[in-house]
């Protein structure tokens, strides 16, 4: 596509049309945000229409859209017909912030000739276009911050945390919280494990952890279904095995299935299951869900099934990975991302960095890294020992402990054992 015959309301029309008939929605609006908001918009309406699409978790309509911004049902339809699919997202996106910069430079031109033909002072006139030139590069990306500005407050924040007036983001797993400490804000956190070793049973472990303190949970599975993730939920709180075949329940285990579901209810834990997930879509999904209801930690699982570009499958990894970093900054949410070791993690004794499959920057953006290593050898039993290793820890410590795997219910818990750390210096 030749963007270059293209005006500025081409532009525009271009962004909101790709958004409405995407079909991964809210893939194109995540890429749209990437690089434009509102303000850069010349049409107001459009600007209106283009704020309402974030306020929105459904793939929208026009009658939702005019309902959300305001705008006349018959204009949104007028300005949303340009296209019919989302391929050119990333284009007219660049179009608008290159129309509004222009703009922009067309403004601080026609200030310049002004002051010149009123007789300004020369410095007066370069010093305003300075600071124009420098306004419209800083809303361009991020401005740049003086170091001594926010200083006291984190120094502040850092003995809070000493004291114990900060509330981490714990598992719950008390045994591997004293060595992880607990999921930052802003930080992305890797839980890594060979196939069928329970790598989804413990991220669902955590978040069922954390959602019964009250905390808001979105669980984003790629691999598994809904009904399974609700199976496993149900079973692992009431600790009662998972058998596929019938006449296996007791009274007992369905008295404790039925008391485990009255609890789950009461959980700000919710599900994702959308198939070929992107950065943009879970980036679009987060922010959506912490604006409405709030969000505390993000739970993907996994990334290695993920949708993303590159070449090849070790520059899709680095790309998503350095995206699950970014996205952990902008949403200012914990990310837990799940990721599978490859098979040289079998034969040696002791996990490392290494042994993550296919990682590209993993080991690099990582914030932690928690890595699952199984102890037995052969089949698999109901109750495992597996030892957790946090093996990277940006700021804490490092070490191993062992947690028990109830493979028949899905279930993490802790080991009667105490942990094993060290003091990173």
């Amino acid at each position: 596509m030749n963007g270059s015959d293209l005006s500025e309301h081409d532009y525009e029309s271009g962004v909101l049309s790709c958004c409405l008939s995407d079909l991964s929605w809210p893939t194109a609006y995540g890429v749209a945000t990437e690089l434009i908001s509102p303000k850069h918009f010349s049409d107001s309406n459009k600007a209106k229409v283009f704020e309402a699409m974030g306020l929105l978790t459904e793939p929208p309509d026009e009658l939702v859209l005019s309902e959300k911004s305001g705008v006349h049902v018959g204009d949104v339809i007028a300005m949303t017909g340009r296209c019919e699919t989302s391929t050119y997202i990333q284009v007219f996106a660049e179009g608008v912030l290159k129309s509004w910069t222009s703009r922009q430079a067309n403004f601080i031109g026609m200030e310049l000739m002004d002051g010149i033909k009123q007789n300004e002072e020369p410095n007066d006139i370069l010093a305003s276009a300075s600071k124009r030139i420098t306004d419209t590069l800083s809303q361009q990306g991020s401005a740049f911050v003086p170091v001594d500005e926010g200083l006291d407050e984190t120094l502040q924040e850092c003995y809070d945390l000493d004291d114990g007036k900060v509330e981490l983001m714990t598992t719950g797993l008390k045994d591997l919280d004293r060595i992880l400490g607990g999921f930052k804000k802003g930080e992305m956190s890797i839980l890594s494990a060979r196939p069928s070793n329970g790598k989804t049973a413990l991220a669902l472990s955590i978040a069922a952890l954390i959602a019964s303190r009250g905390k808001r949970v979105l669980f984003s599975s790629l691999e598994m279904s809904l009904s399974q993730l609700r199976k496993r939920l149900i079973h692992s709180e009431a600790r009662v095995p998972i058998i596929n075949k019938p006449n296996h329940y007791t009274d007992t285990d369905r008295e404790k299935l039925r008391e485990a579901v009255e609890k789950i209810k009461g959980w700000p834990l919710k599900i994702d299951q959308a198939c070929g997930i992107t950065i943009p879509y879970l980036q679009a999904k987060a922010m959506a869900e912490k604006t409405r209801s709030g969000l505390d930690l993000l739970v993907v699982d996994y990334i290695g099934i993920m949708n993303g570009p590159g070449k090849d499958l070790y520059e899709r990894m680095s790309n998503i990975s350095r995206g699950m970093q970014q996205l952990a900054k902008k949403i200012d949410v914990p990310v837990l991302a799940l990721s599978q070791q490859n098979r040289e993690s079998e034969k040696d004794a002791n996990p490392s960095m290494r042994h993550l499959r296919d990682s590209g920057s993993l080991e690099q953006d990582a914030d932690q890294i928690i890595m699952l290593k199984r102890l037995q050898q052969g089949d698999f039993e109901s109750t495992e020992v597996m030892e957790a290793w946090v093996v990277k820890n940006r700021n804490g410590c490092t070490g191993k402990t062992p947690l028990t795997f109830s493979r028949s219910y899905a279930r993490y818990d802790n080991t009667a054992s105490e942990p094993q750390s060290s003091r990173l210096h």
